[in-house]
């Protein structure tokens, strides 16, 4: 009877709702009925696993807890509830707008320390002349927290670019080769429309605010570690079940308000499904004749294939230009830019290619590095003028709603 004393005074004492003990069969039928207990053969123990129920009050501080929990997360939810503009959806984001700026400063911060930015010259003024229009045809949509600043990274090596929350926008010299080979094979047609994909789209992310609403999902992380669930193998369902989709479908929503956005501010929305075209080209093995990043098997990645991207950007073009026709500024600047073309740009670009032929019959490589520059002004003066009317219809624009809210305020 030695084990059933010892069993008798460790019960007492166990405070978990569950015990375990190693131990011979027969001294311990004496302890409980034979339906408390779950006896598990082994070819030299048997485990034996004996349940001891809470008490009343132990029960009713489990279930008022329970409630408590529930309803302070149904609260959080529904006071938290936020619709994405453009889209529509409904998400919920628990940080303020001073929290996310703050984290996106930081954030920023962090991307830039110790990086070699680019503080003048073409790519820079191209960077910051394609974000000025972005912002000034969503400014209206972002809190008047955020400070719009745009910072160029040299590292050929990466061909990214981000929007942190609070306005911090920062490209990689990456990209611009990227876009570079992309005009040079003829997939896309402007730089400028390019660079405005991949602007409007990290423009995008901030819109919806897609940082603030993964913060606000970590709480779910950490389910696993309440419900006691470390097994490699529940993390890693957890991972393919609802992270990795979660991203995609941010991913996918910025490339859907990104291409609204381009095409409000005038920018050609069929450029990007060719730029994720372009992307596919670039990345592509030339032995291979096939791009590792190309398959649409994505279901191990955070962001969708570039195929897939390529093909929903494509179904939303149509809608893009819709929203580009109800822009009353896109035709007048067409105008503008035709007859800027016709009275200016073309003689200039003549003269140029004269000048740049004659510099040839001395060396031809000198004559085609002349010639470059010179296409490369052009189309960059073409977009100034594009900024520059654009800029000037919205102002006008803004004057006459504030005057025509003030005459009908004088009224009433």
């Amino acid at each position: 009877m030695g084990w059933v004393n010892v069993f008798r005074r460790g019960r007492a004492a166990v405070p978990s709702h569950s015990w375990s003990i190693f131990g011979p069969k027969t001294k311990l039928r004496s302890m409980h009925p034979l339906e408390m207990l779950h006896v598990i053969k082994f070819p030299h123990l048997n485990l034996v696993q004996t349940h001891v129920r809470p008490s009343k009050l132990q029960t009713e501080l489990i279930r008022w807890g329970a409630v408590l929990g529930i309803t302070s997360a149904t609260y959080q939810f529904l006071t938290n509830l936020h619709t994405v503009p453009i889209t529509g959806r409904t998400q919920v984001v628990v940080l303020s707008r001073e929290e996310e700026c703050e984290l996106g400063n930081k954030t920023a911060l962090e991307e830039l320390a110790g990086a070699k930015t680019i503080d003048d010259g073409p790519q820079l003024q191209m960077c910051i002349d394609v974000a000025t229009r972005l912002v000034s045809v969503s400014e209206h949509l972002f809190p008047r927290e955020y400070d719009w600043r745009v910072w160029l990274v040299d590292n050929p090596s990466s061909a990214n670019a981000c929007c942190a929350p609070g306005g911090k926008i920062i490209v990689q010299t990456g990209i611009l080769d990227l876009i570079d080979f992309a005009v040079q094979k003829g997939i896309c047609h402007s730089k400028h429309d390019a660079l405005a994909v991949v602007m409007a789209h990290e423009i995008g992310h901030a819109l919806a605010r897609h940082t603030a609403e993964s913060m606000s999902m970590l709480p779910l992380m950490y389910l696993q570690f309440i419900l006691g669930m470390e097994s490699p193998l529940l993390k890693y369902i957890f991972q393919f079940a609802f992270n990795l989709p979660f991203s995609r479908s941010q991913e996918a929503e910025a490339d859907h308000i990104g291409i609204m956005l381009l095409a409000s501010a005038c920018y050609d929305p069929s450029e990007a499904p060719r730029l994720w075209k372009a992307f596919t080209a670039f990345y592509a093995d030339p032995e291979a004749g096939e791009n590792e990043l190309d398959m649409d098997f994505d279901w191990v990645s955070t962001h969708p294939s570039n195929r897939k991207r390529e093909r929903a950007l494509d179904g939303l073009v149509e809608a893009a230009l819709e929203v580009q026709r109800r822009s009353s500024w896109c035709a007048f600047l067409q105008k503008k830019v035709l007859e800027f073309v016709g009275a200016n740009t073309e003689a200039e670009l003549l003269h140029h290619i004269r000048a740049a032929m004659t510099q040839a019959q001395a060396e031809e490589a000198h004559a085609n590095a002349a010639l470059r520059p010179r296409r490369r002004n052009t189309i960059g003066a073409i977009h100034a003028l594009e900024s520059q009317e654009m800029l000037k219809i919205i102002h006008d624009e803004a004057m006459a709603d504030g005057e025509e809210q003030q005459v009908a305020v004088a009224n009433t």
